[in-house]
């Protein structure tokens, strides 16, 4: 005996900058057709500069007024990490240029950061590691 179910559609949003809600509302818009007498979920993801913009929910669910039933409204916030070593790209720096930096970020005392970088040197320069001492043991 076959069953009339109701569809179910995800709506996911990614709002990179601006207003959410607009962009919420666009996706929705573009969806119209298929919405109406569905069952309906909104995934909304911001980006991290944008999370602080509010969402508004009723202007949502106001959109969403021919769909049979909304399953949910979600916001999840996509953080990247944020260096502290300023605007540099880290995969364009040399291993000893990026210890540097990390040190200088981490406050590291001036002779403390000495000692690493010469370390840092010695495991990176392939001239030093040809002629190694062998470790005792």
């Amino acid at each position: 005996m076959p069953v009339q179910a109701r569809p179910f559609v995800t709506i996911d949003v990614r709002s990179r900058e601006g207003n959410p809600t607009e962009d919420v509302l666009r996706a929705i818009s573009r969806r119209e057709k298929e919405i109406a007498g569905a069952i309906v979920r909104v995934q909304v993801t911001l980006a991290g500069e944008s999370a602080p913009a509010v969402l508004d929910e009723t202007a949502v669910r106001r959109a969403l007024e021919p769909v049979e039933f909304v399953a949910g409204i979600s916001r999840n916030v996509d953080s990247t990490p944020r260096s502290r070593i300023g605007p540099v790209v880290i995969e364009e720096l040399a291993p000893l240029e990026a210890l540097d930096l990390y040190l200088k970020a981490k406050n590291t005392p001036e002779d403390r950061a000495r000692l690493l970088l010469d370390h840092g040197r010695k495991l990176t320069d392939p001239e030093a590691l040809l002629h190694r001492e062998p470790a005792e043991g």
